[in-house]
């Protein structure tokens, strides 16, 4: 434990209030039932190099209005409210591919603040805080609030005990997220970027193995006998996510379209992050990239994962060979700003088969993208473009006539070229369903 990482979750811990703000082309920063953390990342080979903060807030009362109505029906249901006295958030946190990996309870109260973390140093201080019972107010809550065994990559989940039990959440939270690079392998240098938090409905569960959630009950678990805070089964962020469907039975594609940066941004790194509330290993995404001067060309990207990351104007290869170990390092070690249009799976870089090893792609070239310099034409080449995404809609199962069951999370995070250290993190755009 090292007073600068501490510095730096402190840091973050007070800038968490203002995280969500970023992030502002979809419903975050509001009280809600349920919290999705759709991606946390962790170095379990270096611990304190890249970690996950996530802060939970606990408002002493609830006011009336239409979103925290739709994000907290149940909690309102009688109006305005003050929040229960004693409370605990059940977490769980899967893998990239949906598997459980560890699960835990955060104790909260009204008016409190917690940090859920992936980071091993903070949950040391977290620990001393709660055993100075000499100094703290009986009945304090624990401060501690995490995993002890966090994989490379994952999402969260955090809903109330009782949400967790399959009943009405008995109160609402907000949460902020972000993720600290101090071992410049996200972007050549340490670097922080925030994570969307969004906020679901969470109501009673019928224990029927095949319910789906709704924009009214977005997190379901498997009560048929009610035995106790369980983990999630189904979950989609359908009030403050990408829907995924439209609730009804012809197929449709999803719309999605973020930035990324060109020759004369000098070949900034544009992550693009996708959320789904399900594996697939058959979903792609069909991707035109435009230039900036409405030249165009046609590409493709493999979405198989609940998790997926991917990563343009980064490069990274590793030769396959017996026992290749799993390691941020395949992208912190290799050329960023790349001038070849590298286009890289980030976790399938960071793990990779050990059979074949992993090699970047590239991205297509859209028409006035590159610069052009000879006797009759002087063209510098485009700042920037973006990306388009056409995903098919998620129909199966199919939902009810009116009812959408499935929601995914989109945002990206640009690289601020003249100032190391920042990421400008922007909620992918949602173009709707055709």
């Amino acid at each position: 434990m090292t007073t600068t990482k501490l510095a730096t979750a402190a840091a973050v811990s007070l800038a968490l209030a203002s995280a969500s703000g970023v992030a502002t082309a979809a419903i975050t920063g509001v009280p809600a039932e349920a919290q999705l953390g759709p991606m946390v990342l962790h170095d379990p080979d270096a611990p304190g190099g890249l970690e996950t903060y996530i802060g939970l807030y606990v408002p002493a009362a609830l006011g009336v209005d239409t979103v925290v109505q739709l994000s907290a029906p149940h909690v309102l249901a009688g109006g305005p409210t003050a929040q229960t006295e004693a409370a605990e958030i059940h977490w769980v946190l899967f893998d990239e591919n949906s598997e459980k990996v560890e699960n835990g309870i955060c104790e909260v109260s009204p008016g409190d603040y917690v940090l859920w973390t992936t980071d091993a140093a903070v949950q040391f201080v977290q620990t001393q805080q709660t055993t100075a019972t000499d100094y703290l107010p009986a009945g304090t809550p624990s401060s501690f609030c995490g995993p002890s065994n966090p994989k490379r990559f994952g999402y969260v989940v955090f809903e109330t005990d009782a949400g967790a039990n399959g009943n009405d959440a008995d109160f609402a939270f907000w949460a902020a997220g972000a993720i600290v690079d101090n071992e410049s392998v996200l972007q050549g240098y340490p670097s922080i970027g925030t994570i969307p938090m969004l906020g679901m409905a969470d109501g009673f569960d019928s224990g029927d193995p095949a319910e789906q959630p709704t924009i009214v009950n977005s997190v379901i678990v498997d009560t048929p006998f009610n035995l106790g805070p369980q983990d999630p089964i189904a979950v989609a962020p359908i009030l403050a996510g990408v829907r995924m469907n439209d609730s009804d039975a012809n197929q449709e594609y999803v719309y999605l379209q973020a930035p990324i940066q060109g020759v004369l941004a000098g070949y900034g790194v544009s992550y693009h992050m996708f959320w789904f509330d399900r594996n697939n290993p058959n979903r792609s995404a069909q991707t035109i990239v435009w230039d900036d001067q409405e030249g165009d060309c046609s590409d493709s990207v493999k979405l198989p994962r609940e998790l997926n990351i991917w990563a343009y104007n980064v490069y990274s290869q590793v030769a396959p060979g017996f026992g290749v170990p799993p390691s941020w390092t395949y992208l912190g070690n290799t050329a960023f700003n790349d001038p070849d249009r590298h286009l890289t799976d980030v976790i399938a870089a960071v793990q990779p088969n050990p059979a074949t090893g992993y090699s970047s792609e590239t991205y297509c070239r859209p028409d006035y993208w590159d610069a052009v310099a000879n006797a009759n034409v002087s063209y510098p080449g485009a700042l920037g473009g973006y990306v388009q995404y056409k995903i098919a809609e998620i129909n199966d199962p199919q939902p009810a006539p009116g009812v959408v069951n499935s929601a995914a999370a989109a945002w990206n995070w640009q690289e601020a070229t003249s100032i190391p250290g920042g990421w400008a993190t922007h909620m992918t755009a949602d173009l709707g369903k055709f």
